[in-house]
């Protein structure tokens, strides 16, 4: 080891107070502009649950459907506006499916789903839970700020996650195998997504 060296090793090993600093499978995700973020905490498995953000509103004049069981692709979408239109649930792009549409804004089931409020001019319509509506087998990109997934070719190189598994009547992050770095689950209705890198 020459002299220059152990000296780099010995002014690391100041500044990082020899800490071993693991990196994370998936850097976590702020932005001073979201409201909140769903909760994302690592279970015992060493998989993450993707972190979500909610609360995000739409400025368009004419809100999008907000019919209880019919889907969305989110165009765009940040903490104070966003674009939507309606999709049929069957095809690649109709990532989100609307939970649950209230005039009062009501919890939804649990942090993994994701709030929606449509507004009309400036008043507030709707109060919308949604949850992922994805595909075995797809590709989607994860928006660095939003969590927003969207439909994309698995040879697009913006494909962050491939679906490998929906368990529809499970809510449980053990039917993801080891190759799988996230998973979406919900109670209601139960369903578990397990995601690998695209």
């Amino acid at each position: 080891m020459t002299a220059a060296t152990a000296l780099c090793l010995f002014v690391f090993a100041l500044l990082t107070g020899c800490q071993k600093v693991d990196p994370k499978p998936v850097a976590e995700k702020s932005s001073a502009e979201q409201t909140s973020t769903r909760a994302s905490s690592a279970p015992p498995s060493g998989k993450a649950s993707t972190p979500k953000s909610s609360s995000r509103t739409t400025t368009s004049a004419e809100a999008p459907p907000s019919e209880v069981g019919s889907c969305i692709r989110i165009n765009k979408a940040s903490s104070t506006e966003a674009d939507t239109e309606p999709r049929d649930c069957s095809a690649d792009d109709a990532t989100y499916k609307i939970y649950s549409s209230n005039s009062t804004e009501v919890a939804c089931p649990s942090d993994a789903y994701t709030t929606y409020t449509e507004t009309s001019g400036s008043t507030t319509t709707f109060f919308l839970c949604l949850y992922e509506n994805l595909r075995e087998g797809n590709c989607y990109e994860e928006d660095a700020l939003t969590n927003v997934l969207t439909y994309v070719a698995c040879s697009d190189p913006a494909a962050t996650y491939r679906v490998t598994t929906k368990a529809e009547g499970v809510e449980d992050e053990s039917v993801c195998g080891p190759d799988d770095v996230q998973f979406l689950a919900f109670p209601d209705p139960q369903l578990t997504y397990c995601l690998a890198y695209a």
